[in-house]
């Protein structure tokens, strides 16, 4: 299940929308009163009209019309007479496609009905080209749902919009960038015409580099406790003093970028913030490893001697079974005063819970850092506006994502010529949803690799409100929804309303997480005051419907059963 589509029908039929004539257009309309001259009153959807006819009718039937001229007399031609009875809704259906030229197999059949049962107008070209990429689509369910809302979106209804579409839609941006990346890199040595520029680019994108934007990580610089802390918890090597370690990082202040093995013992970005997500758990393993060993290991070091054989065997595999870091980045735990030293100022370290605020004000930082320079990325170096460039003749967007890419296909052939046309796909249908507007309104929807960010996949932005004078979105009244899916709490939609700087917001999840949203709710108040925004409701419900929560046996949203509910993903 894609979980954009869980909130599809909220975010599209909030209003229904105004229907608007157009030429060659085909609706369905029922016979409210017959006048002289084939002239009819006629209802469409929520629109009513004096319309010329082609012939009469009968009053009450339900029929459908080609548009055929507009003007204070609209003349429609009859092509069929729409359903009635629910037994026989297929004859008028059939009957509709022959009518068009197009084949009634079952899948137009069914395709049809959804479009006439949501009153969706459509044209006979539409159709007609809808025929064709719904026969040769693998899953028929999908493609009917991505047609529909090319239809009513008045998207082209062509191979290459469609392809784009459903790539972004239901495929995966990080899945294509990182298959693309394993392919480039097999093929580095052998095949000159790859742009390392496009390979770095990917890395970026999704978080596989060693490469971090020194602000990132500012927070660190004079506070000797959180280094301390990454220290012991095997992120940063324990040999290099504070004042040195500081010194790099402001050395580098002014390049924007640091290597990352300068800094840290983790390979990538993205095991950085996978390491540092996992603290919360390192500090509870630590604590209750010093609750249990503390005076053992306090007596060893004050006599200087090594503790008996049996217990140390028993603490060095409680040691191993908590996972800490340290024992694996430092050295193998030994039966030695000084070993003994070090293995208890680890924990009195880690296990120390004020050190944990400066921790998770770094995280807090460090993510938000990581979001807003992913999304920089985006939108400046994808080639969102790859195609405005060209036309208008402004920076060179070849050296974007999407004109690497170009490149790299145009000079390639089997797998990377196959890996990049997907990616490719990805990134037009990216595009292509990227932002739409009418008088009074805009929405813009956006796709980020989780991958820089900690998350093993993407991150999907939909905002939609009012115009300012400006004609950007306002932001005392909007409406911002992301679409996650995280490791522990799986599929989760975070739906936030604003109105005159008022918050609101619905949490979508079938976890039982209600318990945990209401305690973060102080912290999040008081964010949103430092913004001059205000926190009115933070609600919780089912994401799937109470038929399929029973269904799938998922818990139900109650306070008590918030002691059953593990893991942490992400701090939004």
């Amino acid at each position: 299940m894609n979980i954009q589509d869980v909130l599809g029908k909220t975010l599209t039929n909030s209003k229904e929308p105004v229907q608007t004539l157009r030429l060659g257009q085909i609706v369905q309309g029922r016979i409210l009163k017959l006048y002289p001259n084939n002239k009819a009153h006629i209802q469409l959807g929520v629109m009513q009209l004096i319309a010329q006819l082609e012939a009469p009718l009968e009053i009450g039937n339900n029929y459908h019309f080609q548009v055929q001229a507009l003007g204070q007399v609209a003349q429609l031609k009859v092509i069929a007479e729409s359903p009635t009875n629910p037994n026989r809704s297929e004859l008028p259906i059939i009957h509709l496609l022959q009518q068009l030229g197009i084949n009634p197999t079952k899948i137009m059949q069914e395709f049809v009905k959804v479009l006439m049962q949501e009153k969706i107008p459509f044209e006979k070209g539409q159709l007609q080209n809808s025929y064709v990429l719904l026969e040769s689509a693998s899953n028929k369910e999908q493609a009917q749902a991505l047609l529909k809302e090319m239809i009513v979106s008045r998207m082209p209804i062509n191979d290459s919009v469609f392809q784009a579409l459903f790539a972004s839609k239901f495929g995966s941006f990080t899945n294509q960038l990182e298959s693309l990346d394993s392919v480039l890199r097999q093929n580095l040595a052998t095949q000159p015409n790859i742009n390392n520029g496009l390979v770095s680019q990917i890395n970026q994108l999704t978080g596989n580099t060693n490469q971090i934007p020194v602000k990132q990580i500012i927070p660190l610089l004079n506070s000797p406790e959180l280094v301390y802390v990454l220290k012991a918890s095997g992120m940063i090597d324990q040999d290099i003093p504070f004042r040195i370690w500081n010194n790099r990082v402001i050395q580098n202040a002014d390049n924007g970028l640091m290597n990352l093995n300068q800094l840290f013992t983790t390979n990538t970005v993205k095991e950085l913030q996978a390491s540092i997500s996992k603290l919360e758990v390192i500090q509870q393993h630590a604590s209750s490893l010093l609750t249990k060993w503390e005076n053992l290991l306090q007596q060893s070091v004050t006599n200087n001697v090594s503790i008996s054989e049996e217990n140390f065997t028993n603490l060095k595999r409680e040691v191993e079974l908590s996972t800490l870091p340290f024992t694996l980045k430092h050295g193998e735990l030994r039966n030695h005063p000084q070993s003994l030293r070090v293995l208890l100022h680890h924990l009195a370290t880690l296990s120390n819970q004020e050190n944990y605020s400066k921790v998770d004000s770094f995280l807090h930082h460090f993510i938000k850092e990581s979001f807003v320079q992913q999304t920089k990325t985006i939108l400046e170096d994808m080639g969102i506006q790859y195609e405005k460039a060209i036309l208008k003749d402004e920076t060179n967007p070849s050296n974007s994502l999407k004109g690497m890419l170009l490149q790299l296909i145009q000079s390639s052939d089997g797998t990377i010529l196959e890996q990049g046309t997907k990616l490719l796909h990805v990134i037009n249908g990216i595009q292509l949803q990227s932002y739409s507007e009418s008088d009074k309104m805009i929405q813009a929807n956006l796709l980020l690799p989780g991958g820089r960010i900690g998350l093993d996949s993407d991150i999907a932005l939909n905002f939609e409100g009012k115009k300012t004078e400006a004609g950007e979105i306002n932001p005392d009244y909007c409406r911002i929804v992301f679409f996650l899916e995280l490791a522990n709490l799986e599929q989760t939609v975070i739906d936030m309303n604003i109105q005159k700087r008022s918050i609101s917001i619905t949490v979508l999840n079938d976890q039982p997480i209600e318990g945990i949203t209401q305690s973060l709710k102080p912290l999040l108040k008081e964010g949103l005051e430092k913004l001059e925004y205000y926190l009115s409701n933070v609600s919780v419900k089912p994401l799937t419907n109470q038929e399929n929560v029973a269904k799938n046996s998922k818990p139900t949203y109650q306070t008590k059963q918030q002691a059953s509910y593990q893991g942490v993903d992400f701090r939004i």
